[in-house]
This record gives structure tokens, sequence and C-alpha cells, in this order.
């Protein structure tokens, strides 16, 4: 009987993998220097993925670390952009008199198909 269930499972298992297998790959980029009174300031980092997917991934992107003025108001926006299976664009938009020293991004990319 321990065996029959072991094979069940197995075959569960191995049946269930594609359906609840996610490949995803991350990293982190690094902004350049942004000068005051060059606002707005786009910096954009093209990101190639180290591995191309199979499908087009869905790409999450967040803030990691910034390097700011402090007596300005911090205006800071990271976008994810023109995902391919290859890689994306992730751009920092940096506006107002906003003065940003450095700024780092972290994102994940995963191919849930």
């Amino acid at each position: 009987m321990k065996s029959v269930s072991s094979v069940v499972a197995l075959f569960l298992l191995l049946g269930c993998a594609p359906y609840v297998t996610t490949k995803c790959q991350l990293g982190q980029v690094a902004s350049a220097y942004c000068r005051h009174n060059r606002t707005p300031c786009n910096w954009a980092h093209e990101v190639k993925f180290p591995t191309p997917f199979e499908f087009t991934p869905t790409v999450f992107a967040s803030l990691a670390g910034i390097d700011a003025r402090s007596d300005r108001n911090l205006r800071l926006q990271a976008v994810v952009s023109k995902v391919t299976q290859a890689g994306f664009t992730l751009t920092f938009h940096i506006w107002s008199n906003t003065h940003v020293y450095h700024a780092m991004g972290t994102w994940i990319a995963c191919d849930d198909q």
C-alpha cells in the first residue's frame, strides 16, 4: 500500500510540475548622478536577462536605495517598460527641484507560463 501511495504521489507531482514551476531571475541596477537644475532627469537602463525567457516574463521593480539632498522634497519614480524575452528597460524619473546623487533599484522577472 505504501509503494502504491508513493507512486500515485510521484505521478501527481510530476503531472502538476508544469503548473507550479515558475522560472525567475533577479538583479539590481544603479542610476547615474542627476545634476541639480537639470530636471526632469530621466535615467534609463537596458537590462538584459542572463538567460532569455521562453515567454515574455512579468517584471516587478522597486527602489532599493537612494542618496539625495535632505533639504529638498524627494520625487523619484521607477518604471518598467519594453519587456521582452531578452530584457526590459528600467527608468528612474526625477523631477522638480529633487537632487539625487544615486538611486538603486532591484527587479525580479518571472515566467509563469
